[in-house]
């Protein structure tokens, strides 16, 4: 039996416009062939690991790289993303609209914009391996900083123990840092957080070019969540990652 890995990093701040989950998805193996090729460009440019952020703003260990460095970098970690089976999945929201929407809502908890985000990626992805009918199972790993951890994962956690998400058998809190991976879904995560920014701005800025090489020669699946209905997330998606455990019989 095949294993596929899915590997989920969030972009945005407590002062940004949006939230956005970027998630990686291929087998093990494909995994194991893009380690050696992704470590090998980041060691050519004297880098010890991949932060999209710090990266595009020549910030912390990236100070060192000059304009065209920081662009050639760029573009042989994406020509290494090009060589492999690698599919793409994006989820952006804007906050403003999602706690809006929420008002109108009876919530027996508090929910996060990011909460939102992680069970919508861990429903699709669960839904995506479902559809295809593959004899293989999915471990999810997800970027373990301040705002991942929260009661949202623990409780996908406690599920996901039960077998409540079909193929989806393993769930689990990474660092980035040691993690190429995660690496890979930081840099999917910040270009979805840029293109959502530039097309909702005051100025309509072009697609970065840096995106569209990504989504060139790898299937891609983009989703712009410019407006979310938290009554249709409460019955369609809320609901049924906490509504009744099928395998204990108890109320989440």
């Amino acid at each position: 039996m095949a294993i596929w890995k899915a590997y989920i990093d969030c972009a945005g701040s407590a002062n940004s416009t949006f939230i956005v989950t970027g998630i990686v998805l291929a087998t093990a193996n494909t995994w194991k062939k893009l380690e050696p090729r992704w470590k090998a460009v980041l060691h050519k440019y004297q880098l010890s690991h991949f932060h999209a952020s710090d990266f595009n703003n020549f910030a912390g260990e990236y100070k060192k790289l000059t304009a065209e460095s920081q662009l050639q970098c760029q573009k042989e970690l994406i020509e290494e993303l090009g060589k492999i089976n690698l599919q793409y999945i994006i989820h952006v929201i804007r906050k403003s609209e999602f706690s809006l929407a929420l008002k109108q809502a009876n919530m027996s908890k508090k929910a996060e914009a990011y909460d939102y985000l992680l069970e919508i990626a861990i429903s699709d992805l669960m839904n995506r391996f479902a559809k295809r009918g593959l004899d293989s199972s999915l471990c999810v790993f997800i970027e373990a900083g301040e705002k991942h951890n929260s009661i949202a994962f623990q409780d996908l956690l406690k599920l996901c123990k039960h077998g409540i998400f079909g193929k989806i058998k393993h769930l689990e809190l990474v660092g980035k840092k040691g993690n190429f991976s995660l690496q890979v879904a930081d840099m999917i995560a910040y270009e979805g957080f840029r293109v959502a920014t530039n097309e909702t701005g005051p100025i309509k800025r072009p697609e970065r070019k840096s995106f569209t090489v990504i989504k060139a020669g790898n299937p891609l699946n983009y989703y712009l969540h410019h407006s979310v209905s938290a009554k249709y997330w409460l019955e369609n998606i809320h609901n049924g990652v906490y509504g009744e455990d099928k395998a204990t019989g108890a109320n989440k």
